[in-house]
């Protein structure tokens, strides 16, 4: 007689880090009966107690028994004989391994994320932190897997940390530097209030040209503009003086290191703005080469050069139809133009960081900064009344567009910054006097 051997059914063998791969809604769980089973066997009321005190979640009887059903079924744990109707249970070898790469692939996936927030921070703040600061992220991921605020506090502070070499925060440091880095950051500052200012002031200028504004707040709001000009230029041209004197000095004593490539882009920048400023402003009718151009409130030249300059300020380019329709050299200026005032800011920002002044020349720019900051107000206070104002004028000349609406408010932020900006200039420039 042939006896047929029956077969015993397999378990599906998987690696320890796929055991709870198949027990979907039940996984978070079974983790969590792993974890209080690994520190002895206990019944099912007790493993309710213990997961609630280390995990401060309760389980309810049917989840709690369907996971302890599951992993049994799977062999990480095993039920014990019992003497009354509590059965315990206790961890298999099998369920140990499973703990343990289910815990190494938590820290690992915590860790991944701590470096990933870590870069909301600048690189030399990392070298000098970012160790301590990733274990107590991954530390406190573990506890807290999600966390909006988490995300939001490493943002904020990190944001913060970059924006110290700006010398816009309270962070302290040396106060020759505090004035050198608010300084620049108001350079940069003042190149885009004066980017959309300029633009709607020109456009101002140029609709005098044509046809004197009949509205008394447009003449009030230009006088306040120009006047606001004229002061800006002039501070402009008493700030530039002392740090032209210095970059002379040092570049006759063959001392220029830091300062050539700064030089170059305030040499590039401006040529680039004079030169096609020039020479776009020169083909617009009513700045100065035509028979009419006698009755502005600014000489039809400046109308001319400032209006080119400012020409990428448009909103046309909302509208790339009309755009294409544009001459291709004056597309090419539109693009070119805001790359000229870049490099223009950027080399007088770096100039002012490395030129090495003096405490006394600080704090001169530092007071000459408080001014500006009196003519920017100003000329924004101009602005808004043209914005105000009763209507658009003859020919429509002085209408208000949607990019003159976006301007102001780009202004006004950028008059925000400004104020903070030189708050911190000088803050430094009181401490270069010392005690």
């Amino acid at each position: 007689m042939i006896v047929m051997a029956k077969e015993t059914p397999q378990r599906d063998e998987k690696g320890p880090a796929e055991a709870l791969g198949t027990f979907g809604r039940y996984a978070g769980p079974a983790t969590l009966i792993l974890s209080s089973l690994a520190d002895g066997a206990k019944h099912g009321y007790a493993l309710t107690k213990d997961i609630e005190a280390f995990a401060g979640v309760r389980l309810a009887p049917g989840t709690l028994y369907e996971a302890l059903s599951r992993l049994e079924g799977q062999g990480l744990i095993k039920a014990m004989e019992s003497h009354d109707r509590r059965r315990p249970y206790r961890l298999t070898a099998t369920g140990a391994a499973t703990l343990r790469a289910r815990v190494s692939d938590g820290t690992g996936a915590a860790a991944r994320r701590a470096a990933r927030l870590l870069r909301w921070y600048p690189r030399d703040w990392r070298a000098r932190y970012g160790d301590e600061f990733a274990e107590l992220l991954i530390a406190d991921i573990s506890e807290r897997p999600k966390s909006w605020r988490r995300l939001a506090d490493v943002a904020v502070s990190g944001v913060v940390a970059r924006l110290i070499p700006t010398g816009l925060t309270s962070h302290p440091i040396d106060p020759a530097d505090q004035v050198r880095a608010s300084l620049a950051s108001l350079g940069y500052l003042l190149g885009v209030f004066l980017s959309f200012g300029v633009a709607m002031w020109a456009q101002l200028t140029i609709g005098w040209q044509w046809s004197r504004p009949d509205a008394t707040t447009i003449v009030v709001a230009m006088i306040a503009m120009s006047s606001a000009m004229l002061c800006l230029c002039a501070l402009a041209v008493l700030a530039a003086v002392p740090i032209a004197w210095r970059v002379i000095t040092r570049f006759a004593r063959r001392q220029a290191g830091g300062l050539i490539l700064p030089s170059l882009f305030f040499v590039a920048g401006t040529a680039s703005l004079v030169i096609g400023g020039r020479h776009f402003g020169n083909g617009w009718p009513g700045t100065g080469g035509h028979p009419w151009a006698h009755q502005g409130l600014v000489p039809g030249g400046v109308a001319a050069f400032t209006w080119a300059s400012t020409l990428s300020v448009s909103s046309y380019w909302a509208h790339p139809g009309t755009l294409a329709s544009f001459p291709a050299g004056e597309l090419a200026w539109m693009a070119v133009s805001p790359v000229a005032i870049f490099l223009l800011a950027t080399g007088a920002s770096a100039t002012i960081r490395r030129a090495d002044l003096s405490p006394r020349t600080l704090r001169y720019e530092a007071f000459l900064a408080r001014v500006a900051l009196f003519g920017m107000s100003t000329f924004l206070l101009g602005a808004c009344t043209w914005v105000i104002s009763e209507g658009p004028g003859p020919g429509n000349l002085f209408h208000v567009g949607s990019i003159d609406m976006g301007g102001i408010i780009v202004m006004i932020v950028a008059l925000i910054v400004s104020y903070r900006a030189i708050q911190r200039a000088r803050y430094g420039g009181v401490a270069l006097l010392g005690p």
